[in-house]
């Protein structure tokens, strides 16, 4: 099949292209009129539909690449839209890319230049690639998205993986029976959900619930070392507040010297999105990204135009409350190497048995609560820059407050968690979450889970544990007379309840009602200040 149609701008054809096993995939050629050669700007998506009608044309007349002289060429992924074949998530896209670029280098606009470019699943589709010698390819966007999923599945022996678990079925859900109402498929064992879900074992996918270590089956995955090896320049969007920033940190960190220099990070405020509404209740008038990154990316690569929105070879973020962007030298200003060569940057807050914060004064106190996860109260998620609920109105959950900060402080960095803590079960789960108390509300910044296993493997019922961990990267200013929040309980909505019972999370069979208690004198959080 082919069907085509043209305006003065552009000319649009569909073609139904060939991968390696025979599977037609569902293909938009763009080009741009005029342009007998012209760069080609290459897109994978598993969301698209199968377009209807006749004036193909007028829908890319517009299109920001083919009014600078890109041709775009858009393929539905196998199993999706108007491609054949089964859509098992993030399986064979590899090769169904590498067969597309084949393809592209036999169209008549191609002059040699390919740039890849994705948000989310559309940025997996091109991380498949980055790794390849393919000397065509000479710039990528990526957003929201990381190359080692075990990270965006699995925090300090946390799972988080069903905050996705209904998509996963819908992009499986074609090709099996009618997905049950999710009361009768979250229950215990959870390694059993597609089964329930689905109608049959989906193996690899249960297989990925029962590996909640960073083992070789995540590894295997050919994502896993693309950072390692890519050699073109990137541009890297995400947000504060998206469940891919850890990982898309990690891949900034992991690339080589030569291309870091060459490539860009931007970190806004933003959750799985590339953008603040309008409307947002919390004023962030520059929180969004001016002009065209993509399109002024690819021509910074091509034409060596500078690139404004960002410093070239820094992370570059959005400090929230001051409301400017920063270039920052992120694996020099995390905040273990900033406190280790500047321990006199460091900004302490303990604990205190009156739910304080207090800085410099250490309190000896204890604090319980229950924690049931059969019985979750909901309402505590980690999307976007949310404003808080009311202390108070959330079962188990404990909020402290700092006094008003007397001076206006800048902070970057991961935020760590130092807690001594203890629990009437051989197993349970704590979470902090620290918010910006400004102006009579509270706004999320960020957060951290750990299960105790994970870091106190030997723990006995009844003692003192003692650990430190870590929140997603953060950068905020605290300004004269406002404060800092802390949530501390041992359930989020983003994560799978513990069931307070020792063992693999997916095998597990059972809950316990745990006792769970803060033990306050050293325990405290400790944020960095940026220079």
């Amino acid at each position: 099949m082919v069907k085509s149609s043209e305006n003065d701008i552009v000319s649009v054809k569909i073609e139904m292209l060939p991968a390696r096993d025979g599977k037609r995939m569902y293909t938009i050629v763009a080009v741009p009129k005029g342009f007998v050669k012209c760069p080609t700007v290459m897109i994978r998506n598993p969301y698209e539909g199968e377009l209807k009608g006749d004036d193909l044309a007028s829908m890319y007349s517009n299109d920001s690449h083919i009014r600078n002289g890109y041709a775009l060429v858009i393929q539905h992924c196998r199993g999706r839209g108007g491609s054949e074949g089964d859509h098992i998530p993030y399986k064979g896209e590899r090769e169904d890319g590498l067969d597309l670029i084949e393809h592209i280098r036999s169209m008549s606009h191609y002059n040699g230049e390919i740039f890849l470019t994705g948000g989310s699943y559309l940025a997996s589709t091109m991380l498949m690639l980055m790794g390849d010698d393919l000397p065509d390819v000479k710039g990528a966007v990526i957003c929201i998205q990381t190359d080692r999923m075990y990270f965006r599945n699995y925090q300090n022996g946390c799972c988080r993986t069903f905050s996705g678990a209904e998509w996963w079925f819908a992009m499986m859900g074609e090709h099996h029976p009618k997905i049950r109402p999710n009361e009768e498929i979250y229950v215990r064992p959870f390694y059993k959900i597609t089964e329930r879900a689905l109608g049959e074992d989906i193996a690899w996918f249960s297989r990925e619930l029962v590996h909640d270590t960073y083992d070789s089956i995540w590894q295997s995955d050919c994502r896993t070392y693309v950072m390692e090896k890519t050699r073109i320049p990137t541009l890297f969007i995400d947000g504060w507040f998206d469940f891919y920033t850890y990982g898309m940190c990690s891949m900034w960190k992991r690339l080589n010297q030569e291309t870091k220099a060459q490539s860009c990070f931007l970190m806004g405020p933003y959750g799985h999105a590339t953008a603040v509404a309008s409307d947002f209740e919390y004023p962030l008038p520059n929180g969004n990204i001016p002009g065209d990154p993509e399109l002024d990316w690819f021509e910074h690569i091509r034409l060596g135009r500078p690139f404004t929105q960002g410093k070239i070879g820094s992370f570059n973020y959005y400090d929230i409350g001051s409301d400017e962007w920063v270039a920052a030298e992120y694996e020099k200003d995390t905040v273990k190497n900033l406190l280790a060569e500047h321990p006199e940057r460091s900004f302490r807050l303990y604990f205190t048995k009156d739910r304080r914060l207090a800085a410099g004064r250490r309190e000896k106190g204890e604090l319980s609560y229950i924690y049931d996860p059969e019985n979750i109260p909901g309402g505590f998620r980690f999307q976007c820059m949310a404003k808080a609920f009311e202390p108070g109105t959330v079962p188990g959950v404990t909020s402290f407050y700092s006094d008003p900060f007397e001076q206006t402080k800048r902070f970057f960095g991961e935020v760590k968690w130092h807690m001594k803590v203890r629990s009437d079960c051989e197993d349970t789960a704590f979470f902090m979450r620290i918010y910006l108390s400004e102006g009579g509300s509270d706004y999320i910044i960020a957060e951290t889970i750990t299960s105790l296993s994970y870091v106190c493997p030997d723990y006995i019922p009844g003692t003192v544990a003692e650990f430190e961990i870590k929140t997603q990267l953060a950068g905020f200013t605290v300004k004269r007379g406002c404060s800092i929040r802390c949530d501390i309980s041992s359930f989020a909505d983003e994560y799978v309840p513990h069931a307070n019972v020792k063992g693999k999370w997916a095998l597990v069979d059972h809950s316990k009602v745990a006792k769970n208690t803060l033990v306050f004198g050293d325990s405290e959080i400790i944020l960095c200040e940026k220079a």
